[in-house]
Formats: structure tokens, C-alpha cells, sequence
């Protein structure tokens, strides 16, 4: 699911990249042909693309703090190629061509201007965060549905084609990125009224809670464990500090099979989930499916099963979590990293194997598997939650993917009728729920969801928890906190459940 995007994505980019450095040479060459500031203009913007993309804030890699910092040459880059743009409208042809590339630079030096500001808990009112949505959804229509967990696929900033227009065989290049811009700038125009009622829904406040959250239900937190070297085990005592902090009931710790290979980081972790246990915190630990997944995904339950058992194993046997979850959303992650999925019969005889082995490692452990809202979802989840399941807890996973609130309130009471229905007397939990605070409306937005989901969670008489995506922008851009360690509007309002 996420390969086709990527490699038409990559394609792009290298097409644009060639586009800009070939402009550049033409430039060079044909110097007395422009005005000095605007070559300056197309060479900085060539320079300034690539350390402005990886610098990018909105990017969902973990980013050191150092590199946030940076993200300010992103928008320039824009800034510069809408320059260039100006300078070279009277010397390359008409107008018109220059126009759609003129709004396309200008657009996005505004756009990621605002997501900067937004990171560092600047508001920017309805109608601007409303854009930032608008421009989230064109970018899912563009390059992947899953942008809200996936948003690497951002744009490099677009020069004009600096040929004069006599020159005929050019007229056919300088029109195909103007049409390409034309059609982004216009996209995000038609989708800025939905984004702003996308945002004006979770910047409404809730109405006043009629009751508090119960002593027995466990408000809690995800963290990623990043299988990046020496990335996790910098964040760690700063996630500690957080978490003595916020004292939440429950921590998901999502872990990689690196674990098995590197003994001082399983090591590390330990000494991590006994602190955290010091708490009074469960400890959950969800297995993240192996990064090479999506390159070369599993094609048979048996493939599954020969990398992940081993795994599930070592987890159960090493760090005897309260749950463990062996497999993340059948029909949403899952299908998100390998592109396919199984029939509930299938991933009925995945978790029974699972949980086997689990409990063969620490009877203890509780086995556990979350699922997603769709018609699929439901199907294994009333079989997980029969007689005999092998599943000891079953949960959920909300995200609101450019929904309004009234949108998602459905999906809610379609969840609560089929624990009503189908999980009676069966512990339930929402294993990971979270709101981008920089494309999604901005940092009010990200905490009325949280509170809402919550506030649901905390009303269904078999559930016992919900854990909060994420502590921090350790990995996605969703956490309580930033990579600075900036507490953002959600970690006060969590801070205030205890």
C-alpha cells in the first residue's frame, strides 16, 4: 500500500530535482540575460532544498532537536523559488505560465511557515489552521491516504523554466509544471472550506464533563522505541522524567525486533519498563512489525509466523509485560507496512499460535489485539471475543483521519454497540489514540480530541484504559511534547487527570 505511492513520490522528486539543477545551468550560462538577485534566488533555492526537507517539521521521522530548529530553511527555499519566478517573468515568456508557479511557491513557503509556528504552540486562529488541514488532504489525494501517520511526502519548491519563449521545443516543459502547480494551488483552494470545519469542530470545547473519570479506569500513554541506533536511549531519561511527571496508569511501549540483537538496549529497556512499573503504570508492549515489511512483506501466514514468534517470545520471556500485543491492527498497520491482509480465519490461527507461545514464555502475560472501525475489523472482532478466543483483551485504535467531530461520533457508537453486543464481561482498552497538533487544527484541536476519546473510553463499562499517541515527537509528530521537550496544551490536560 505504501510502496506504489512511494516509488511515484520518488519519482517525482527526482524529476523536480533534475528540473531546478538544469535551471540553475541554463541560469549560469545565460547570466546577462537576468537580473543578478533573482540567479541568486534560483541557485539558493536549488541549495536549500534537500536540508530544508529533512529538516522539515511535519516530517514523521524522529528528528533530533537540532534539525527542528533548522526548519525554517524549508519555507525559504519556497520563498527563494517564488523570487526567481519574479525575476524571470520578463525575460522567459509569458506570463501566464510564471503565474501557477508564483502561487505554487508562495503557498508553500505560507504552508510550512505555519506548520513551523504551529510545532512551537504559535495559534494562528480558525482560518489559517483550517488550511493546514485543507493542504494535509490534498497531500493524502497526492501521494498516500495514510499521510496523517506518514507525512514524509512533502514537495521541493518548483523553478520556472528560464527559456525564452521563442525558443519553441521548450514551450511544452515550461507548461507542465505550471499545469502541475496549478492543479496543487487549486486543490487546496476547494479543500480549505472542509478543512476549516475540520478544525472548527475539535477547536469547539467539549461541554462540561458530568462526571469524572473513574478510580479503575487507567488513562495512559504511548512511546515509540525507536530502532533507530542510539536514538531511543538519548530520549530515555527525558521520557522517564516525563512519565514520573504525569504518573499515567498505563504505558504502550511500541518495540522492534532489534531488541533480540542488541543486548545493552534490551538491557537499557529493562531497566526502563522496571522504572516505569515502579510507577504503578501496566506495561504493555506492542510488537512493530519489521522494518523491512514493506520492502519484502510476508506472503503467507507461515513467513509471518517464523519472524514474529521468536520475537513475541523474547518479549514475553524477557520483559513479562501485564499485555502484550503480538500483531498491530490486522486490517489498518498491517496493511499499511505489507500492503495485504488475511481473513479473520487467518489472523484467528495467527493469534492462537501467539498466544500460545506467549503464554508457554509467562502465563502471566495477557495476550492481546487491537482492530481498527471498518466492517472488516468487526468480523474478527466478534471472533476474538467468542468462547475459547485465544485473546485474553481486545482494543481499539481512533485516529480522526480529516474527520469532524459529529463525523466521528458514529464510529464511536458503532464501537460501543459491539462491545455491548459481542464483548460483555471482556476487558477492553483503547491501545493508541492521537491527533496531529500541526496538521489537524492546531494544539486546542490535538487536546479536546484526546479529551473526547477519552471521556468515551472512561464511559464504557468494559473498558479499563486508553493510552495516549504519543508522550513525544520521539517518532510522529503526535506527542504530548515536542523534540525540544515544549509541553504542549495535551500535556497539561493529561497532568490534570490525575
Amino acid at each position: 500500500m505504501i510502496l506504489i505511492p512511494l516509488l511515484f513520490y520518488l519519482s517525482a522528486m527526482i524529476g523536480v530535482l533534475v528540473w531546478n539543477i538544469t535551471a540553475c545551468i541554463i541560469v549560469r550560462r545565460s547570466k546577462d540575460r537576468y537580473p543578478r538577485w533573482g540567479r541568486w534566488c534560483c541557485y539558493i533555492a536549488t541549495v536549500l532544498m534537500l536540508p530544508g526537507l529533512v529538516c522539515d517539521v511535519d516530517g514523521m521521522t524522529p528528528n533530533p532537536p537540532s534539525t527542528t530548529f533548522g526548519a525554517w530553511l524549508y519555507p525559504l527555499s519556497f520563498v527563494m523559488a517564488a523570487g526567481a519566478a519574479v525575476a524571470f517573468r520578463s525575460t522567459s515568456g509569458p506570463r501566464r505560465w510564471f503565474i501557477p508557479i508564483l502561487a505554487f511557491n508562495l503557498l508553500m513557503a505560507w504552508v510550512y511557515s505555519a506548520r513551523l509556528l504551529l510545532y512551537h504552540g504559535v495559534p494562528l486562529g480558525l482560518a489559517l489552521e483550517g488550511q493546514q488541514v485543507a493542504y494535509a488532504m490534498v497531500q493524502s489525494v497526492m501521494t498516500i491516504f495514510l499521510y496523517v501517520f506518514f507525512p514524509i511526502l512533502n514537495w521541493w519548491p518548483v523553478l520556472p523554466w528560464p527559456v525564452p519563449s521563442s525558443q519553441s521545443r521548450w514551450r511544452v516543459l515550461r507548461v507542465l509544471p505550471s499545469i502541475a502547480a496549478a492543479l496543487i494551488v487549486s486543490a487546496n483552494i476547494v479543500m480549505t472550506p472542509f478543512g476549516i470545519r475540520i478544525a472548527n469542530s475539535w477547536r469547539n470545547p467539549l461541554p462540561v464533563a458530568s462526571a469524572t473519570i473513574p478510580s479503575t479506569f487507567r488513562p495512559g500513554l504511548v512511546l515509540r522505541v525507536s530502532a533507530e541506533p542510539g536514538a531511543w536511549e538519548k530520549r530515555a531519561p527525558v521520557q522517564l522524567a516525563a512519565i514520573r511527571e504525569l504518573r499515567p496508569r498505563a504505558v504502550n511501549l511500541f518495540v522492534h525486533d532489534d531488541l533480540m540483537r542488541n543486548q545493552v538496549k534490551a538491557k537499557a529497556l529493562e531497566r526502563f519498563i522496571n522504572e516505569i512499573k515502579a510507577t504503578g503504570a501496566s506495561i504493555i508492549l506492542t510488537a512493530d512489525y519489521p522494518s523491512d515489511w514493506p520492502l519484502r512483506p510476508p506472503k503467507t501466514r507461515e513467513q509471518i509466523l517464523r519472524v514474529m514468534l521468536p520475537y513475541q517470545r523474547f518479549l514475553a520471556r524477557r520483559y513479562e509485560p501485564e499485555y502484550l500485543v503480538p500483531f498491530i491492527e490486522p486490517y489498518g498497520a498491517f496493511v499499511a507496512v505489507t500492503g495485504r491482509t488475511l481473513p479473520a480465519s487467518e489472523w484467528m490461527a495467527l493469534l492462537r499460535a501467539s498466544a500460545t507461545a506467549v503464554h508457554s514464555e509467562s502465563p502471566k502475560v495477557r495476550c492481546a489485539v487491537y482492530l481498527g472501525q471498518a466492517e472488516t475489523d468487526r468480523l474478527l472482532y466478534t471472533q476474538v471475543c467468542m468462547k475459547g478466543s485465544p485473546v485474553d483483551v481486545v482494543g481499539f485504535s481512533f485516529y480522526a483521519v480529516y474527520q469532524t467531530r459529529e463525523e466521528m461520533a458514529p464510529r464511536l457508537r458503532s464501537v460501543a454497540r459491539w462491545i455491548r453486543d459481542y464483548g460483555r464481561g471482556r476487558e477492553h482498552w483503547v491501545f493508541e489514540y492521537g491527533q496531529s497538533p500541526v496538521t489537524m487544527g492546531g494544539e486546542r484541536s490535538q487536546r479536546n480530541y484526546l479529551e473526547y476519546v477519552m471521556r468515551w473510553a472512561a464511559d464504557q463499562p468494559n473498558m479499563r484504559g486508553a493510552c495516549v499517541f504519543s508522550l513525544d515527537d520521539e517518532a510522529e509528530k503526535l506527542g504530548l511534547m515536542t523534540a525540544q521537550g515544549r509541553q504542549r496544551e495535551a500535556y497539561r490536560w493529561f497532568r490534570g487527570l490525575r
